[in-house]
């Protein structure tokens, strides 16, 4: 069973389909049960856990709530059109309330607008129409199509006076794949790239008096979007013995970017190559749809390709120069990483207190 909300697989990942009456159910599977006019009555977990009580209140809507192990803890309602399409959707949840209204135009739905708001409920049933909005957020939620149908999601936010800035993109929550293409395939023309340009551009920025320990492959755990494409941070070997290096902190500091870039003598390099950040920006919009498991193929592929140029002909590197991607803040360790693609320079690393 699954939420009655237009495009649900594109926005949640919701898939549901209804399963054979012998079939044995799985962890995120229903149990249901009908009444006699073969409207859905209740529906409880495998461990008969969270019953859900329903009551169609006349033949356009439909209300239920959860039960144990806290009465009427969540309460839904839907509204339905003659044409049996979602028009609202009110749902209270321990004291939030959402109110969704869903506009159709031609057929296809064309925009869904939402209040949200923390209210003290004190019973269920409380009249929908009278419930006092403090504070609330108001998003608009723009459905993009073409001839292939659904292109993009996006959401746009009010202003206080009730406006929206229609000059501003959105923040896209979907975006349907162009045709030929795939995530993981984007992420490997991205890579291609990164790795070309990589070389061009770090030639152009060694010093000469300078002895590389690292090349990192720089991207932002936090927000992938914003630090993509990664940037390039090459690493002095003189920088791991200054003042702002302290032992102490070696096994972190030399593989955090963000304070690697302001020491002397380690070199940041960032791309502008137009098709790489066209790339990119796709690419960005596709993760925050279809996860980041294309990123972190990319940022592998793309250490992979470094690998294969002979850096010391470029520039001077420790025997032990390592190539890497690292979260740009440092926050997370690389080791596991290094230690996957360069077993013998991690254990040399290790040795030394360097990770």
């Amino acid at each position: 069973m699954s939420i009655a909300e237009p495009y649900g697989n594109e926005l949640h990942g919701d898939n549901a389909k209804w399963k054979k009456a012998d079939a044995k159910p799985g962890k995120r599977d229903f149990r249901h049960g009908f009444g006699a006019d073969q409207r859905l009555q209740l529906v409880e977990t495998p461990e008969g856990e969270h019953v859900c009580h329903f009551e169609y209140t006349d033949s356009h809507a439909l209300r239920f709530g959860h039960s144990p192990p806290i009465p009427n803890r969540c309460v839904r309602r839907f509204e339905f059109d003659a044409q049996a399409r979602l028009v609202r959707q009110d749902v209270l949840y321990a004291g939030h309330g959402c109110q969704r209204e869903y506009t159709w135009e031609n057929g296809v739905l064309k925009c869904v607008e939402s209040y949200s708001w923390t209210q003290n409920w004190k019973s269920p049933e409380t009249n929908w129409n009278e419930i006092q909005i403090e504070a609330p957020t108001h998003i608009r939620q723009d459905y993009v199509y073409d001839d292939q149908g659904l292109f993009q999601i996006a959401d746009r936010y009010f202003h206080k006076n009730g406006t929206i800035d229609m000059d501003a993109a959105g923040r896209v929550v979907y975006l349907r794949v162009p045709d030929g293409m795939t995530p993981s395939s984007i992420a490997n023309d991205i890579a291609r790239i990164v790795a070309a340009q990589s070389k061009t551009l770090v030639a152009k920025s060694v010093l000469k008096d300078a002895t590389y320990y690292a090349l990192l492959i720089c991207y932002c755990a936090e927000d992938p979007g914003a630090g993509w494409p990664p940037f390039v941070l090459l690493a002095n070997e003189s920088a791991l013995s200054s003042k702002e290096c302290p032992k102490s902190e070696l096994k972190y500091l030399a593989w955090a970017p963000d304070e690697l870039r302001t020491m002397k003598g380690n070199a940041e390099i960032h791309f502008s190559n137009p098709e790489l950040l066209n790339l990119c920006r796709l690419h960005s919009q596709l993760m925050l749809c279809h996860g980041l498991s294309s990123m972190k193929l990319s940022l592998r592929q793309i250490v992979t390709l470094l690998r294969e140029i002979k850096w010391s002909e470029i520039m001077n590197v420790t025997p032990d120069f390592v190539i890497a991607y690292v979260d740009n803040t440092g926050g997370i360790d690389p080791a596991k990483d290094i230690k996957a693609q360069a077993p013998e320079v991690f254990k040399r690393l290790r040795q030394r207190g360097q990770i």
